[in-house]
């Protein structure tokens, strides 16, 4: 239907283009480092794949192609973003939004290239993609990397495929951490006296000692929301929660995805593009696949 063609943009956003002509003029100033953005061609347009900021210019609306909007999630995913190139969960909430509303779209595309990120922010973004596929088609295209809070992300879509066998998929799961520097403190002669309303209140406190009871409580809320990401991920792709219990938060090559239903197949880009836009076309109401989800969950 259309060729595809991935390079390297050769052309810098304003901040950027403003840090390379202020070292024109001094070029004894140390350059910054420059990051180009990534584009992907489709049907003869050129589309930005970098998630930035619209403050960043790269990124400041999503491309539609044949009445299907394309919107990039690529790198960590960050409530706020970074001009670094992190996704920013309340653009993509925006971005997801206009899609949903805007008469011109009839399906989606999420390109998803990207190991995951932070909590802040990555429930509501679901929640966006799950309106928005009650409404129109709307697919998930695995570029190499979708991991944790990102596959969170593509759990919620009708249909996911990898773009390759090496792609990696899953690592469905949450990890948090807590830093007791106390010794090397106290090696150095400093003790930290917490001054706090709660014993958990100063959990993490640089310099004091991390309690037992501390520890727990952490647990506690990463098993928490551990415990929602399985129920998400079983609901929506049909896996039964003792079944993503034994991933134990492995990544998987696509192969292995395909077989534990974590992606529905391995294709190109053009390939899944031409299925969205099929299934667009026959699409007849609210997302029909789920009922189908939660049969093959039901027989499990």
């Amino acid at each position: 239907m259309f060729d595809q063609l991935f390079e390297r943009a050769l052309m810098l956003d304003d901040r950027s283009a403003s840090a390379v002509f202020s070292w024109a003029l001094n070029p004894k100033k140390e350059l910054p480092l420059l990051r180009a953005p990534s584009v992907l061609r489709l049907g003869g347009k050129t589309i930005s794949i970098n998630c930035r900021n619209s403050g960043g210019g790269f990124n400041s609306g999503f491309s539609v192609i044949d009445a299907v909007a394309v919107i990039p999630v690529v790198g960590a995913i960050f409530k706020g973003g970074s001009s670094y190139g992190y996704a920013d969960t309340l653009e993509l909430r925006a971005l997801l939004r206009r899609a949903r509303i805007d008469d011109s779209v009839k399906s989606a595309l999420l390109f998803i290239d990207s190991p995951g990120g932070g909590l802040a922010g990555i429930a509501d973004l679901r929640k966006e993609i799950v309106d928005l596929e009650a409404k129109k088609a709307c697919y998930i295209f695995a570029e190499d990397l979708c991991a944790s809070g990102a596959y969170f992300l593509a759990s919620a879509g009708r249909k996911i495929f990898a773009n390759n066998s090496t792609a990696l998929i899953g690592s469905i799961g949450v990890s948090s951490s807590l830093k007791d520097s106390s010794q090397m403190y106290e090696n150095a002669g400093i003790k930290i006296h917490p001054i706090a309303t709660g014993a958990m209140k100063s959990a993490g406190l640089e310099g004091a000692k991390v309690t037992s009871e501390q520890l727990a409580h952490v647990r506690e809320l990463v098993d928490s929301v551990f415990e929602q990401f399985v129920n998400a991920v079983s609901k929506t792709r049909g896996i039964t929660r003792s079944s993503i219990a034994t991933m134990d938060g492995k990544l998987f090559d696509a192969k292995q995805a395909v077989a534990l239903r974590l992606v529905d197949g391995i294709c190109g880009l053009d390939a899944c593009f031409a299925e969205l836009k099929n299934t667009a076309a026959n699409f007849g109401g609210p997302n029909g696949s789920a009922a189908q989800r939660q049969s093959a969950l039901e027989r499990d």
